[in-house]
């Protein structure tokens, strides 16, 4: 049985790279990218796996799944 649950964030929302991080092509997938330090992303929706939360992200160098505890700054803009 797969538990899904979703949370969004508002389209104004950023988060910047605090250092290179890992992008998914699915929750809990493969790696697909890196997310440069300094890069800034767009949070989308959160989503929970097995173990860890994801959230989803759009960035200057591809879209992708990240683990919620993630290396980015989140109080930004």
């Amino acid at each position: 049985m797969l538990l899904a649950a979703c949370s969004g964030y508002p389209s104004t929302k950023r988060w910047v790279a605090t250092t290179t991080v890992q992008a998914f092509d699915a929750v809990e997938g493969a790696p697909s990218f890196k997310i440069p330090l300094g890069e800034e992303c767009q949070p989308i929706r959160d989503m929970a796996g097995k173990v860890d939360m994801y959230t989803l992200v759009k960035c200057r160098s591809g879209s992708g799944w990240v683990r919620s505890d993630s290396p980015f700054d989140k109080a930004g803009k």
